[in-house]
């Protein structure tokens, strides 16, 4: 459980794994008084050996159980996107 004590305006939540070889480290950054949350990725190669990857990230959204909406009309739920 995490929470983000008095005073402070940051809480820092860090992810890790090792994965073939490398030590990777997810962090999700979370502010006071904002509903965005920041998302870095920490990778470290303790080899001696060149690693190429690219990185894959996927949104999923959970399945709700169908219903008729409002007089049968469905919400739309594509992606949206804002700059």
């Amino acid at each position: 459980s995490y929470s983000l004590p008095t005073g402070e305006n940051d809480l820092q939540v860090k992810l890790i794994s090792k994965l073939s070889g490398l030590m990777v480290t997810k962090i999700y950054t979370f502010k006071r008084d904002s509903y965005l949350i920041a998302l870095d990725y920490k990778i470290e190669n303790p080899t001696n050996n060149n690693y190429e990857a690219r990185l894959y990230t996927q949104l999923t959204r959970k399945k709700l159980p169908e219903s008729g909406g409002f007089m049968g009309i469905h919400p739309y739920v594509g992606a949206a996107i804002s700059t």
